[in-house]
């Protein structure tokens, strides 16, 4: 985007002339540039700036000089101008580097580009730690198992006997299985390993929630705070939230807190891949059942009452002519507030306000809708023109706000009973390939850069359809499809193996409304997948 913006700027008598008065105009209306700061942006950047790994939502989209003339405007111009940078841009202070890169800028507003600048990383850097935090670094890793919790957090001094077991440093996402998975010679690891940080934990909403977001793990995961068992989870693809909140103040209160570990507080993981033929996949699948954190991990703080799902709907006939978007959603409550009001906004491609809607809510258990708008005639998402569509979920309370952003697509598809594949009315015939996420020297756990390199590689080389085989794959890659322009087919990993009992029927199960409801709003995914080679009854007795 900073390259785009750099390119309108040819032409120096308009460069000149637009940043004379953008200089001004900043003065003039500081105001307003505080207040944007402050509104604007506080809310969880990580999801549009520093998160860098995360796909852009607006593949195709580039500035143009209309684009910037409102900063020469009122303040209420000035305003627009800056929400503009924000929608658009993955980073403001990106956006303002590269717009210093320029040589008549650089000369002319040196000093007020670097102010500007510092600034907006000043603001980012606060923010988003209120939100969300990524937590990849200063991680201790022992594979293998431990013989308690007790084993991960004891006081010891650097060459004693507590010492043991020796644990080495990772980042995170980080597998187990990186190179051993694909040694022909030797079976690959499978079973416990673990995982320990120090977090310091700072919520900045009055007794708000201070939660751990699992983005994947494998394939069963146990969380500890300090020596408390949190919560754990069964399942190697599926996202899971554990709410650390009370254990973290009761840690909080001790004395080890400050004297041993100086203010932070202690995180263990325990991930376990072994064998189990009650679990699914089963080992006779066609790939690895990694273990690990092999997708990302975020520290998420959030309000007293917060929101846990958006389901955006988006419909439109097979004319294009009449669309529909349907919104609900599903709320964390754990301290039972009564009432909510809940605004949801529908924005257009490029970020224009379409429709807007408030309620007060009094019932505030389950899926509740919230919104429906009608859309004459919608820009419709195609692979050609993935164009999409922006819902913003906004819940209140007198503890706090909580927004949730989410992308959509209007697209009609029919598979027609002996005949061709029809997106909006066309014919399309799907060109497509099949994906494990799998990666050479890190096994599962990809970054989002290699997810988006290689995304990016298979449109270029003529996809318009993939396989996400065979289970629920990375948020990152259902982004990357829908900016891309790449139909989905996702499945859960109920693979080969035959059928097993009551735990086995259950956790598949879950997966299923898992990936459905984590995967909802993606105008990609055209079908959603039970398994693959199910008649391989081996694991049971027939």
């Amino acid at each position: 985007l900073g390259v785009d913006i750099r390119k309108i700027f040819v032409n120096k008598k308009e460069n000149n002339q637009l940043f004379r008065k953008f200089y001004y105009n900043v003065f003039v209306n500081k105001v307003v540039l505080l207040c944007y700061y402050t509104t604007v942006f506080y809310e969880p950047l990580y999801k549009t700036c520093l998160m860098k790994d995360q796909p852009s939502t607006n593949y195709q989209q580039s500035f143009t000089p209309a684009d910037l003339a409102p900063l020469s405007l009122s303040p209420k111009g000035f305003y627009k101008a800056l929400m503009f940078f924000k929608r658009n841009s993955r980073c403001f202070a990106g956006s303002l580097l590269m717009l210093m890169s320029s040589e008549k800028f650089k000369r002319k507003n040196r000093g007020f580009a670097f102010f500007l600048f510092a600034f907006s990383l000043l603001s980012t850097s606060v923010t988003t730690a209120q939100q969300s935090q990524r937590l990849t670094s200063n991680w201790q890793f022992l594979k293998g198992d431990l013989g308690g919790i007790w084993e991960a957090v004891r006081p010891a001094k650097e060459g004693s006997p507590e010492e043991v077991p020796l644990w080495s440093n990772v980042t995170l996402p980080h597998s187990v299985n990186a190179f051993d998975a694909v040694d022909p010679d030797v079976n690959y690891y499978q079973g416990p390993s673990w995982y320990k940080t120090a977090l310091e934990i700072k919520n900045p909403y009055e007794k708000g929630r201070t939660l751990l977001h699992f983005e994947g793990a494998g394939q069963k995961t146990e969380v500890y705070v300090y020596t408390t068992k949190v919560g754990e989870h069964v399942g190697g693809y599926d996202e899971f939230t554990i709410d650390i909140t009370d254990a973290v103040e009761a840690f909080q209160k001790t004395e080890v807190y400050q004297k041993q570990f100086k203010g932070k507080v202690p995180v263990s993981i325990r991930t376990d891949n072994s064998r189990d033929l009650e679990l699914i996949p089963s080992d006779l699948s066609d790939f690895n059942l990694y273990g690990g954190i092999y997708r990302y991990l975020n520290l998420v703080y959030v309000p007293q009452l917060s929101i846990e799902k958006v389901f955006a709907l988006a419909e439109v006939d097979k004319e294009g002519k009449k669309g529909n978007v349907h919104v609900s959603t599903r709320l964390y409550n754990p301290l039972q507030h009564a009432n909510a009001q809940v605004i949801v906004r529908l924005l257009d491609p490029s970020g224009k306000l379409l429709k807007e809607e408030k309620k007060q809510l009094t019932d505030l258990k389950g899926k509740i809708d919230v919104s429906e708008f009608a859309i004459k005639a919608p820009q419709l998402w195609s692979t050609d023109k993935p164009v999409l569509y922006t819902v913003e979920t906004i819940v209140t309370t007198a503890a706090g706000t909580h927004k949730e952003v989410s992308k959509i697509g209007f697209r009609h598809f029919v598979f027609i009973k002996k005949g061709p594949f029809h997106l909006n009315g066309k014919r399309l015939l799907l060109r497509g390939t099949h994906r494990h996420e799998d990666h050479a020297g890190v096994a599962a756990a990809m970054t989002g850069e290699m997810m988006r390199d290689e995304m990016v590689a298979m449109k270029e080389m003529g996809v318009n359809f993939i396989r996400l085989g065979h289970y629920q794959q990375s948020r990152h890659i259902l982004a990357l499809c829908d900016s891309l322009g790449i139909l989905v087919w996702e499945e859960i990993p109920w693979c080969r193996g035959g059928l097993g009992g009551d735990i086995y029927k259950e956790q598949a199960r879950r997966m299923l409304t898992n990936m459905i409801e984590q995967h909802y709003n993606h105008p990609s995914v055209i079908i959603w997948g039970l398994g693959n080679e199910n008649d391989w009854p081996n694991d049971f007795p027939e």
